[in-house]
């Protein structure tokens, strides 16, 4: 069992345990998704109510490692639930966890004509990096962020942004997503490259894609080598039309080319909360100020209407 819900007493256990074709049943044999060791499929409660459910089982010698990334982060509010496991073989793990049935942020932009106002982006950025600091917080880097589920650790490389690229210091092909990933990982993709920092570039990436309603970043540019030299030079996403000055100032902090110079994700939400502060006091000193006159009897400060009422 996942080392986060061994610690749980043996009473408290059973609640999160389940059993196919007992608690659950899959809606269809076929997966929503299949790739790079993990299955994901629609299912759903037996004999009781409960939201929307998804079953994810993950094979390989590191699924319990990997599970336990999604327990220990199933109790913040801005992270997919993990319900508990789903009894299965030695070798694998299955987790219950919750259906988000809009799909990712990305989809939900371009193809569901979702056009949110700047503010409504802000709002959802500020969720993001809240999760984020829960991610950070528990010592653990996403490495897979972009327009995409925030609990996707490795689902998304089964995505069209992800490329094969060889590491000089690994021996293997390493799958990352090049429009997404940090200079300093497009150069060595090894396991010291990732950090706190390389997920703040990838999101300022995911800021840029949401401001550009789903666009694909570098989506003139075919090949991922070429997407990788621009990156490597520091040639920059331009500036979207619905992206104010003030947030496009933030997100180029988050794609300094040297990462040490690019904002923790604590203080890219502050940044955030600062920006909305700004614009709300922004438009509250520019609302009209209502004239006010002065009772003929009693001198009181009164509108136009309500000096004809005023007694």
């Amino acid at each position: 069992m996942i080392e986060e819900l061994r610690s749980v007493s043996r009473p408290q256990q059973a609640q999160y345990r389940f059993e196919l074709d007992v608690d659950i049943r899959k809606i269809r044999t076929r997966p929503l998704f299949q790739g790079f060791g993990k299955l994901i499929y629609e299912v759903e409660w037996i004999n009781r109510k409960g939201p929307p459910i998804i079953l994810l089982k993950i094979d390989g010698a590191k699924a319990n490692r990997e599970a336990s990334f999604y327990v220990q982060l199933s109790c913040h509010p801005n992270i997919v639930r993990t319900f508990g496991l789903v009894q299965c073989n030695p070798g694998s793990v299955m987790l219950l966890q919750e259906y988000a049935p809009h799909g990712d942020l990305s989809e939900l932009l371009r193809e569901n004509g979702f056009k949110p106002t700047e503010r409504v982006l802000r709002k959802i950025f500020e969720q993001i990096c809240d999760a984020m600091i829960c991610v950070v917080n528990n010592g653990i880097v996403h490495g897979d962020l972009a327009c995409l589920k925030l609990t996707d650790f490795g689902l998304t490389r089964g995505s069209t942004v992800y490329s094969m690229i060889d590491s000089p210091s690994m021996s293997t092909m390493t799958i990352i997503p090049v429009r997404y990933a940090a200079p300093e990982i497009l150069r060595n993709a090894d396991r010291t490259s990732y950090s706190e920092k390389s997920d703040v570039y990838s999101m300022g990436v995911l800021m840029w894609e949401a401001c550009s309603y789903g666009q694909l970043p570098y989506s003139s540019l075919h090949s991922e080598d070429d997407v990788r030299q621009r990156k490597l030079n520091d040639d920059r996403l331009p500036q979207p039309t619905s992206c104010s000055d003030q947030l496009w100032t933030i997100i180029n902090e988050c794609w300094q080319q040297e990462s040490l110079k690019r904002p923790t994700f604590e203080v890219l939400k502050e940044s955030l909360l600062m920006l909305e502060i700004e614009l709300t006091l922004r438009v509250i000193s520019q609302e009209p100020i209502a004239a006010k006159f002065p009772c003929e009897y009693c001198q009181q400060l009164c509108s136009a209407d309500e000096l004809e009422t005023h007694e």
